[in-house]
C-alpha cells in the first residue's frame, strides 16, 4: 500500500483483517487521515512524485473517508 506524504508516494506495510470482496479491514500500517493510492499503483514506486485528484468525502455515517486518487507526476509513465 502506498500513503502520500509531503507529495510522495511512501510504500507503507499494513496488516490486514476481514476481507469481503474489493473491501479490506486494515488492523495496522494506517493513521487516521493518511491518504492512500488508489489508482496507478501498477507503475508506481516508492518517493514518487504523485498528484492528489481528489479530496477525502463523507461517508453516509458522517465519518471521513478517505477516497484520494493519486497519479504518478514522473514524466514518461
Amino acid at each position: 500500500m502506498y500513503v502520500v506524504r509531503e507529495g510522495k508516494a511512501v510504500r507503507t506495510p499494513v496488516e490486514t483483517g476481514h476481507l469481503s470482496g474489493e473491501l479490506a479491514e486494515i488492523r495496522k500500517g494506517l493513521s487516521e487521515g493518511d491518504q492512500v493510492v488508489t489508482a496507478g499503483k501498477i507503475t508506481l514506486r516508492d518517493g514518487a512524485a504523485v498528484e492528489v485528484l481528489n479530496a477525502p468525502t463523507a461517508d453516509a455515517a458522517g465519518a471521513e473517508v478517505d477516497v484520494a486518487h493519486v497519479a504518478a507526476a514522473e514524466a514518461g509513465r
